[in-house]
């Protein structure tokens, strides 16, 4: 069926963007405006019938009524068209006051869409039109010749589902010299922050509401500087941080953050932090609107294929997630022209937010938490076969999973030959992943899988990933290509949701871009993305889409061309 759908939605975007600065007195002033409206429609796949054909329908030779099962590919297929206008301005100010130095901002965003699925049949209209018996009213699924083989009232649209989302920030801080200690300055950064968001559905004007008032404080606290004849010491800093949130629906949560900064040498820099953050369920997460949509799902236990019907949707009981991030790094520059850096960090967090996945629920089903699988009563043959009773209902809506641990390391070179031909700059940027432990299941005791180089239908994290890229400048001219590069890891059956011995290779992605200044105001860039048209490899994990979403699409090479203006 995936033959019949869109491989990228048809769209279209205009946007108005609009910036100024101005300078009043000591006071720094800029303003920033943007408008966009989006229109975009995915094309999906034809509409199924499934049903039994009356003994008297046209088509029907058997004079006894016969049970179908057809694609209606010459119906017109199903659509889903969304169309969205959003809003966002600022302003900001800035300036001194003495030794200090203070910043503030207003922030103002609107959303607003609407979307509708289009040309859906109607089960009623197609039951009735499979059991008619004039030819105008059947449904015609063998012919190509008749003239009225598809009645027109057999599909209709979805109704038109609107969404609201309002949200306005303003902040200020104040950042200067505190006190004098014989290392140097200790500075500061404090500030308070207030946050108000809004989201509506289907025009109710105010379905769901959130302020945070926030405060916060980071300070950097000099321990040792050159002058004081450390030996591999040239400097070192201490830098310590807090932030607190007053939330209007979960209270207060307060989060502290430290990092030590230590210059061995002039080209030598080793840095070490450790941070606490958390993450509150958006407005969306908590109240989207629950839906209950039939469905055809695997059911491991009995060995078929099931009619079910699935809810979706927001969860009002989720809860925040926290998290904590620790690192230690080291930069070395031998000159002025090379840098090269390495990072090994580690992230932990729990309380993750994540909708569920069907198969993933159902092949862990003895270990579920209650209220997220619902079966009917086993009759006396299922209980003769030792099986449970037909599968009814899934909950796949988010909820607070066992969360992740992560940790790798980051690599990095970056160098500058400017030559008599122009200036060359290459650069690779290397992240491994160790180790990436994940629960993504609301049950009695979290069990966790390292994901590390394993599909997920969450997405894939591969053990080895790489950004290399050379860039030419010379003149009005500059040119650069990047290589994508992924290492090749284990597939995942969608259906079991267990991991597969078969591998998906890995391998690179080509990107071209040139641009050239014309004059003092226009700049013209060009480029193409998957410059050798790619594709992806196959995975079972992409199910019937045939390949890992996470790390490709079918778009294939796509060239773009932009012109732009700026004025002082």
């Amino acid at each position: 069926m995936r033959a019949y759908q869109a491989i990228v939605p048809q769209g279209a975007r205009a946007s108005l963007v609009a910036k100024g600065s101005a300078r009043l007195g000591a006071i720094d002033l800029s303003l920033e405006a943007l408008a966009v409206r989006r229109e975009s429609e995915l094309q999906f796949y034809p509409s199924i019938v499934s049903g039994w054909m009356g003994a008297t329908h046209p088509e029907n030779p058997y004079d006894v009524p016969v049970h179908v099962d057809a694609l209606l590919a010459g119906l017109p297929a199903q659509r889903y068209r969304v169309e969205t206008v959003s809003t966002r301005s600022a302003v900001a100010l800035g300036g001194s006051w003495g030794r200090w130095t203070y910043d503030a901002f207003i922030v103002g965003a609107n959303e607003e869409a609407k979307a509708q699925l289009r040309n859906l049949p109607d089960p009623a209209a197609i039951a009735q039109a499979l059991i008619a018996e004039e030819p105008s009213d059947a449904l015609s699924l063998y012919s190509t010749s008749r003239a009225v083989a598809v009645p027109e009232h057999l599909l209709e649209d979805g109704p038109v589902e609107r969404y609201m989302a309002n949200a306005s920030q303003v902040q200020a801080s104040l950042r200067g010299p505190l006190l004098q200690l014989p290392a140097g300055a200790l500075s500061c950064n404090v500030g308070v922050d207030y946050r108000r968001e809004l989201m509506g559905f289907n025009l109710r004007l105010k379905d769901a509401d959130r302020a945070v008032m926030s405060s916060f404080a980071a300070c950097r606290v000099p321990l040792i500087d050159s002058n004081m004849s450390f030996p591999v010491i040239e400097a070192l800093d201490l830098g310590l941080g807090i932030r607190g949130d007053n939330y209007s629906d979960i209270g207060r949560v307060t989060k502290q953050q430290f990092g030590v900064s230590w210059q061995m040498t002039d080209s030598l820099r080793w840095q070490a932090s450790r941070a606490e953050s958390f993450r509150p369920p958006s407005l969306a997460e908590l109240y989207w609107r629950r839906v209950v949509a039939p469905m055809v799902i695997y059911d491991p236990k009995r060995d078929e294929t099931a009619p079910i019907t699935i809810t979706t949707g927001g969860n009002p009981q989720l809860r925040a997630t926290s998290r904590q991030s620790s690192s230690v790094s080291v930069s070395f520059q031998p000159r002025e022209s090379w840098q090269l850096s390495a990072e090994y960090w580690r992230i932990k967090t729990r309380g993750h937010i994540a909708a569920l996945a069907p198969g993933t629920l159902l092949a862990y089903e003895d270990f579920v938490l209650p209220g997220r699988i619902l079966r009917e009563p086993p009759s006396a043959e299922d209980a003769r076969m030792g099986r449970p009773g037909k599968l009814s209902w899934l909950d796949v809506s988010r909820a607070n999973v066992g969360g992740a641990t992560t940790q790798g390391v980051d690599l990095s070179a970056e160098a500058v030959f400017t030559t008599s031909v122009g200036t060359f700059q290459p650069r690779l940027l290397m992240s491994l992943t160790d180790k990436f432990l994940y629960s993504d299941l609301p049950i009695r005791n979290s069990w966790w899988e390292d994901r590390a180089g394993t599909a997920s239908e969450f997405g894939t994290i591969p053990k080895k990933r790489a950004i290399a890229s050379l860039t030419y400048t010379r003149n009005q001219w500059r040119a650069s290509v990047h290589a994508r590069v992924i290492s090749s890891y284990r597939d995942r059956d969608l259906i079991t949701g267990e991991p597969m011995q078969r591998r998906v290779s890995g391998g690179a992605v080509w990107d071209l871009h040139v641009a050239r200044d014309i004059g003092n105001h226009f700049r013209f860039t060009a480029g193409a993305f998957n410059v050798t048209n790619e594709e992806p490899p196959f995975a079972h994990v992409g199910g019937s889409l045939g390949f890992d979403p996470s790390q490709g699409d079918l778009a294939g090479r796509q060239i773009y061309g932009r012109l732009s203006a700026a004025f002082d």
